[in-house]
């Protein structure tokens, strides 16, 4: 049988070990890839979600309606717009998505949620003029914009007593005469 041609057994062990061997660095390399994928996937819709909540914000704040309530315990009447570092109120045009007509009091803010984390969210209820609160009686309805975030600054720019300063960046602002610029 000097004349058989074929392969041996040692051989075919050996093709099947590498054959083997290669399969499992490409199953490795699939699964690197997928999870590689499933985080940028992640990331990207955390961006969006990030930059949809930016735009809803920046869009209400642009239509924010300078409205004037008196105060009783002021001469003068002050905008119905007021926020801190870590919250901001004021009437502006009722978003579509809210599917009503109309002003809007807005307030955006803080909230502790069921996991121990903290969300963004939006409270918003009809706007009504004639409320001692601004907000008026209405419950608000809430709607949560970013889930378990770390942290949300508000800062303001202009100048809150318009005594001829220059305008700077506050982390107060107060119903005053005045929107921030």
């Amino acid at each position: 049988m000097s004349g058989a041609r074929g392969f041996t057994l040692i051989e075919l062990l050996i093709a099947i070990t590498l054959l083997g061997l290669l399969m499992v660095m490409l199953t490795g390399g699939l699964r690197l890839g997928m999870r590689a994928w499933d985080v940028g996937e992640t990331r990207l819709a955390n961006t969006a979600r990030l930059q949809a909540t930016q735009d809803f914000i920046r869009r209400s704040m642009t239509q924010a309606h300078p409205t004037r309530l008196e105060d009783d315990d002021e001469e003068e009447e002050a905008l119905a717009f007021m926020g801190d570092d870590e919250s901001l109120s004021f009437v502006t045009l009722m978003p579509p998505q809210f599917a009503a007509a109309g002003f809007a009091w807005l307030t955006f803010e803080l909230a502790d949620n069921e996991a121990d984390g903290i969300d963004l969210v939006v409270d918003w209820r009809e706007f009504d003029p004639d409320a001692d609160d601004f907000a008026g009686e209405a419950d608000p309805r809430r709607s949560i914009l970013l889930p378990n975030v770390a942290a949300v600054a508000f800062d303001y720019y202009g100048d809150p007593e318009e005594d001829g300063d220059d305008p700077q960046w506050e982390d107060l602002w107060e119903p005053g005469p005045r929107l921030p610029d």
